[in-house]
C-alpha cells in the first residue's frame, strides 16, 4: 500500500490542471519573436542523410522526415502518441490522452491496444533485444481509486503476448522506465526523484544514491539517441540564451565560453505563457548540424555556418 495515497492524487491533479492552464493562456498576448538567422536555400545544403521524427502541427501524427532530401511520411495517426520503438523499427510502443497502452508489431495494420493498460499505463521501456516491453500501471487495479502508483513491472511478450509481472519494493509513483544497455536490469525513476535499479527477473531493488552512477547505463528510449553535447575533446553544449530560449540557443564550449548559435528577438510572453521558445534542440549524429523546434515549426542549422531551414510543420522532433 502507498504512505500517502491523496498526496500522490492532489499532485496529479495539480499536474493535470497546470497543464491545461499552461497551454490555455500560452496565447494570450505576446509574441514568439523573429528567428534572425539567415537562410539556406535548400535542406541538401546540410548534408545529412539521416530520418528525423516528429509530430505534426498542420497535420496531427507522428511523421518522419528525410533530411537528405526532405520527403516526408505520416506513421500513425494522431490520437497516438510515441512512448518507445525498437532498434529495427519494427516494434512501436504507444499511449493516447486517456492513458490506454497500444503496440504494433511487423504485419499489424493498426496499432493493437491492450485492455489489461486500460486507462492506466505509466511507463513503458521496449528490452533492448526486442523480446518483451516493460511497463508500469499509475494505480493497482484493485486498489483505491486515489491510490496513485503501483508497485510492480509489468511485462508483455513480444512472441505471444503473455503478461507477467514481478514485485518491488518501489512505493513511490514510477515515472520514468528504461532498460539498460545489457537488458539486465531496469532503471526506474520515480516521483520523490529516487532512482532505482531493478532486477525483471525477481524484482529485487536498489535504490541508486548518485545518478552519476548510471551515466551511459541507459538504452535509449524513443528520442533519447538525441543528444545535445558533440563527444570529443573539444566538444561543445547546447544552451538556452536566456530562460526558456527566449533568445535561441547558444554553443558553449569547454573552455567556458559560448557564441550564438539561433538567434531569436523580439519574444514577448503573454499572461502565464511558459512555454519554451526552442522547446526541442539537439546534435545531428555528425555535429555538424542542430534541429530544433520554434513557432510550430522543425528547423535545422549549421554549427559552421549558422544557416537555418524550415524543414516542416511539426513539433516534439526526435531521432530514433
Amino acid at each position: 500500500m502507498m504512505k500517502h495515497p491523496n498526496r500522490y492524487a492532489a499532485r496529479l491533479r495539480f499536474l493535470i490542471v497546470m497543464g491545461f492552464l499552461g497551454v490555455f493562456v500560452s496565447g494570450c498576448g505576446g509574441s514568439m519573436g523573429t528567428l534572425e538567422n539567415e537562410r539556406a536555400d535548400s535542406i541538401e545544403a546540410f548534408d545529412e542523410d539521416l530520418d528525423v521524427f516528429y509530430k505534426g502541427a498542420d497535420d496531427p501524427g507522428i511523421w518522419r522526415v528525410a533530411l537528405g532530401d526532405g520527403s516526408k511520411e505520416k506513421l500513425f495517426d494522431k490520437k497516438y502518441s510515441l512512448i518507445d520503438v525498437s532498434l529495427a523499427r519494427d516494434i512501436w510502443v504507444f499511449n493516447d490522452s486517456d492513458l490506454n497502452f497500444y503496440m504494433q508489431r511487423p504485419g499489424d495494420r493498426n496499432p493493437e491496444k491492450f485492455k489489461a493498460f486500460e486507462g492506466l499505463l505509466g511507463q513503458a521501456a521496449i528490452a533492448p533485444d526486442a523480446s518483451r516491453v516493460a511497463l508500469t500501471r499509475i494505480r493497482h487495479l484493485d486498489g483505491p481509486t486515489n491510490e496513485m502508483g503501483d508497485s510492480r513491472i509489468y511485462f508483455v511478450d513480444l512472441n505471444d503476448l503473455k503478461i507477467t509481472k514481478i514485485e518491488t519494493p518501489i512505493r513511490s509513483w514510477m515515472t520514468q522506465l528504461s532498460w539498460s544497455r545489457d537488458g539486465r536490469s531496469l532503471i526506474v525513476g520515480t516521483f520523490d526523484q529516487e532512482l532505482w535499479r531493478v532486477d525483471p527477473s525477481s524484482g529485487a531493488s536498489t535504490e541508486v544514491a548518485d545518478p552519476q552512477e548510471l551515466v551511459g547505463q541507459y538504452h535509449p528510449k524513443a528520442g533519447g539517441s538525441a543528444q545535445t553535447t558533440c563527444p570529443g575533446e573539444g566538444g561543445a553544449t547546447l544552451v538556452q540564451s536566456e530562460w526558456g530560449a527566449d533568445e535561441g540557443i547558444a554553443l558553449e564550449l569547454a573552455d567556458g565560453t559560448s557564441s550564438p548559435l539561433v538567434t531569436i528577438s523580439g519574444r514577448e510572453r503573454g499572461f502565464h505563457d511558459y512555454q519554451a521558445t526552442v522547446s526541442t534542440f539537439f546534435f545531428t549524429p555528425s555535429c555538424k548540424n542542430v534541429v530544433f523546434a520554434y513557432d510550430t515549426r522543425v528547423w535545422i542549422v549549421s554549427v559552421e555556418t549558422l544557416l537555418a531551414y524550415e524543414i516542416t510543420a511539426g513539433r516534439y522532433p526526435f531521432l530514433l
